[in-house]
């Protein structure tokens, strides 16, 4: 986080903060990248989303995992869900513009790969622009 302060403290209208501080500000993009596989448990998923979901005027990316792993294979710091179901549900004013896989999937190289896709959201009314 510091880092990220520094190297965008010349940008004017850039801000980095960190959720605990998140104060309600809008931006015209709010990211969320590699954050929501690592939300375990029910309730920090539901408030970050909400944070993420209300945090964006003009569009919302998501890079993440979309599936279910009941297993948890890649640990207990990792929750995969379906994300996208929670947008349906609890932030019907965005809808799905874009979903970019990743060039580099996982095959079992940590290094080389990653489950994780873009998923690009825009106000529902935008879509079709």
């Amino acid at each position: 986080v510091a880092r990220c302060r520094l190297v965008l403290a010349d940008r004017p209208g850039c801000t980095v903060v960190l959720a605990d501080d998140y104060a309600g500000q809008t931006a015209d993009c709010a990211l969320s990248l590699d954050v929501i596989y690592h939300l375990v448990e029910d309730a920090a998923f539901d408030a970050y989303m909400r944070r993420l979901y209300s945090g964006g005027r003009r569009c919302v990316v998501v890079y993440s995992s979309n599936r279910v792993d009941a297993a948890r294979r890649d640990g207990d710091h990792v929750r995969h869900r379906v994300f996208t179901d929670w947008v349906d549900a609890h932030a019907a004013e965005w809808c799905l513009w874009r979903h970019v896989p990743n060039p580099f999937p996982f095959q079992g190289d940590w290094r080389s790969g990653s489950f994780a896709d873009f998923y690009i959201y825009r106000p529902a009314g935008d879509v079709g622009a």
